[in-house]
């Protein structure tokens, strides 16, 4: 196991957003009583198939999950008491899993895709975070804080239907299953961020590439299984998004910016990439075309300045 210490993609994005210098939340910028935002596609909207985000559109002051597709407008999904984040859609897109604080530390819940009432998976004192789904459905990987359950400990775990969790590592966050068997998640070795990639079926973490002075968070496996992409902030506050191989070598930034970053997510053909940015532009939700980057366009706008979790393959 790899002796990282456990952080919440939840976490690591503030990390990220702090080195941007940018501390507004929805909640004060509605005012008091809030008033309803916003969200409009762009021209060319959000091609191939829904991305799923987390935002405050209503303001009331916590997230809910929205879908938006083609130029038309984000259909609500959620109506939650407390914040649903980290959205992560099931492999036949019929589900959406997500994270909601409402009675406490955050659990795991699924909804369907057209919405309706979630379903709760976990129930626990500890923090639950970065939920993906197995190839065929029938598994959930996601972070898990449990200092309090002996011999349970803070990693990745993976739950199958109402079963104990699995505990796969020690320490790590922000997990994505590939197309098999193996999950790659970021971790830290000491004072270096890492990228690591494990089997749920079973042995021990591979040690993948580390990042001295760095922030690692969200690797993103493509389509094919075959690369990976993750956002790497740099000592000097870059935020690089970055494609590599499957054991995440021959690295390529593909776009780097200083302002505010969000979610990142590959296309379902695994053409485009999806991003949430407050970037000059304003915020919102970007696409890059992944063969040949270059100006990301803006498809969705987005009110604020807090960038979003979203998924979209």
């Amino acid at each position: 196991m790899s002796g990282t210490e456990p952080r919440r993609r939840g976490y690591a994005r503030q990390a990220l957003i702090g080195a941007a210098g940018a501390g507004a939340v929805f909640a004060g910028i509605f005012g008091t009583p809030p008033e309803p935002a916003t969200a409009e596609a762009g021209a060319e909207g959000v091609p191939e198939a829904p991305i799923v985000f987390a935002a405050d559109l209503a303001g009331t002051g916590g997230t809910d999950l929205y879908t938006v597709n083609g130029a038309g407008a984000p259909e609500r999904i959620t109506e939650t008491a407390g914040n649903a984040a980290e959205p992560a859609w099931s492999p036949g897109r019929g589900e959406i899993a997500f994270t909601d604080d409402a009675g406490g530390p955050a659990d795991l819940y699924a909804v369907g895709a057209g919405g309706g009432e979630p379903r709760r998976i976990t129930e626990d004192l500890a923090e639950q975070g970065g939920p993906t789904w197995a190839p065929d459905g029938e598994r959930i990987a996601c972070s898990d804080d449990e200092p309090r359950r002996p011999p349970q400990e803070s990693g990745v775990h993976v739950r199958a239907g109402g079963g104990d969790p699995v505990q796969l590592t020690e320490g790590g966050r922000d997990p994505d299953w590939d197309g098999g068997s193996h999950i790659a998640y970021a971790g830290t070795d000491g004072d270096e961020d890492t990228l690591y990639r494990v089997s749920a079926d079973g042995g021990g973490p591979r040690f993948l590439a580390a990042f001295p002075g760095s922030e690692v968070s969200d690797p993103d496996w493509h389509p094919d299984g075959v690369r990976m992409l993750f956002w790497e902030r740099t000592g000097s506050g870059e935020a690089r998004l970055t494609v590599a191989g499957r054991d995440a070598g021959d690295p390529r930034a593909v776009f780097g910016t200083d302002a505010a970053v969000g979610g990142v997510s590959w296309s379902p053909s695994g053409e485009l990439i999806a991003f949430a940015m407050d970037g000059p532009e304003g915020n919102g939700i970007y696409l890059l075309d992944a063969e040949d980057p270059g100006a990301p366009e803006k498809a969705v706008d987005l009110p604020g300045s807090q960038p979003v979790d979203l998924d979209w393959s």
